[in-house]
Parts: C-alpha cells; sequence; structure tokens
C-alpha cells in the first residue's frame, strides 16, 4: 500500500452549521481534502494530526506509526 507524509493540514468546524473542514498538505504539494461528518470524526482526524509522522495512504486511511505497528 503506498502513502505520501502529511506535510501540513488545515481544519475547521462552522459551529453554526455543524459543519467541517479538513485539509493536508501531502509531501509532493498536493492539497487532499478529508471528508468530514461530525465533530466525532474531527476530534479524530486531529487526534491522528497531533502525532508527529503521518501518512495518508492510498486507500484513505490516515495514520500514524501504522507500518511500525504492521510489521511488529
Amino acid at each position: 500500500m503506498s502513502r505520501k507524509a502529511v506535510k501540513d493540514y488545515a481544519i475547521g468546524w462552522y459551529p453554526g452549521s455543524n459543519r467541517a473542514v479538513a485539509t493536508l498538505v501531502l509531501e509532493d504539494g498536493r492539497k487532499q481534502e478529508i471528508p468530514v461528518d461530525s465533530a466525532e470524526e474531527l476530534a479524530a482526524v486531529a487526534a491522528v494530526l497531533r502525532e508527529p509522522k503521518v501518512y495518508l495512504y492510498d486507500d484513505g486511511l490516515l495514520a500514524a506509526r501504522w507500518d511500525e505497528i504492521q510489521k511488529g
């Protein structure tokens, strides 16, 4: 499974309309919108993005330390 490192990101929440926005900047400079459907999902995405090394995999998985756990 191929992956791209997340180099930067922006997340936000529209309180009046209960909408979230999340955009990743990948190692190749490409911007990738992440679909987020709830405040809980935004909190989960934010928790993953707080990790020092985060990757977006080609199947849509957003993960930190995924390869280390899978190999171990």
